[in-house]
């Protein structure tokens, strides 16, 4: 009896050991790696804020990696170059340029839009700079941000408003330098969108001019950039890029239901104040079958007529499907 009741008790311990054993080799097995998504952004608010806070990316099993670019020509260069995978929104006039000179390397899965309601870009003055009428900023030196698209909109706006191109000076700096560059003498006003609207009203004795200017002058609805994947990375992993755009996706319809926490957000990765953050305007964040494909075609039109492009590219083949 005792030798079977020791048979029995080497037995459980077997078994246990063994149990044991499985458990812990697979608590041990590390998890599958994320696949890497290298993605570049501006100053500028998007999606991929979003989905990257709230874990969107993590639970497609993607590893996305964010570079901070001071100007959207180096954030497409670095597209070109296959040092990023996808990039935030792009201003559509650096698009078509950079089509022109390459095309397809590039698809558009996401992308920015501008009406009458959203207030996402701006003319800024300084409340006691006397701009009073559109005729008093002939002569003076306006801000933007560098990079193609910055200067095509704030070209087209000056001919909205009836004034040549030659008859304001545009200072072109990075994002970063605005706000130095809006407070000095010399400086009269400041053509471009949010969140330098909002640093501009707060921090440096701006005033809103003209509200939406884009949408007034040039068309409305206004469209204001696309966010692009490299086709590189659309045909070496198709899976992980089709997972990325499904995450800012759903950002996007996250954007749509908590406008204010999105604005938190989008501040924190931008390094700006809640104040300040919920006081930007919002563009409206469109999916890619979202996006009004005849207003891009209608801006592409517009630029070739006022000869800011050469030619016009293909746009139907921009965008992802």
């Amino acid at each position: 009896m005792k030798n079977k009741f020791i048979t029995i008790l080497v037995l459980a311990v077997v078994v246990v050991s063994g149990i044991y054993l499985v458990v812990s080799q697979r608590s041990n097995t590390p998890p599958p790696d994320k696949v890497v998504v290298k993605v570049g952004y501006i100053d500028l608010p998007t999606p991929i804020f979003i989905a990257k806070e709230k874990g969107y990316f993590e639970k497609a099993g993607l590893n996305v990696q964010l570079q901070k670019f001071s100007n959207s020509n180096l954030l497409i260069e670095a597209l070109e170059r296959d040092e990023l995978d996808a990039t935030a929104p792009i201003g559509y006039s650096t698009l078509f340029a950079f089509e022109n000179r390459k095309s397809g390397v590039f698809k558009i899965y996401s992308g920015y839009s501008e009406n009458q309601t959203t207030r996402w870009s701006a003319v800024v003055t300084k409340k006691d700079g006397g701009i009073n009428v559109a005729e008093n900023l002939k002569g003076k030196k306006i801000v933007i941000a560098s990079g193609k698209s910055p200067k095509s909109q704030a070209e087209l706006v000056m001919q909205g408003l009836g004034l040549k191109t030659s008859d304001v000076e545009l200072v072109a700096v990075d994002r970063n330098l605005i706000l130095p560059t809006f407070a000095k003498e010399e400086i009269s006003a400041f053509i471009g969108t949010e969140p330098t609207i909002a640093l501009l009203i707060e921090k440096a004795n701006g005033t809103i001019f003209i509200s939406s200017p884009r949408v007034k002058y040039i068309q409305d609805p206004y469209p204001t950039a696309g966010a692009i994947l490299s086709s590189a990375f659309l045909q070496t992993k198709m899976k992980a890029a089709n997972d990325f755009v499904q995450a800012v996706n759903s950002a996007i319809d996250f954007i749509t239901t908590n406008e204010d926490e999105s604005r938190k957000i989008f501040g924190k990765y931008l390094e700006l104040e809640d104040a300040i953050a919920l006081k930007m305007g919002l563009p409206k964040f469109e999916r890619a079958a979202e996006i009004d494909k005849a207003a891009v075609e209608r801006l592409a039109d517009a630029e070739v007529a006022n000869k800011i492009l050469d030619k016009k590219p293909n746009i139907a083949s921009f965008f992802l499907k």
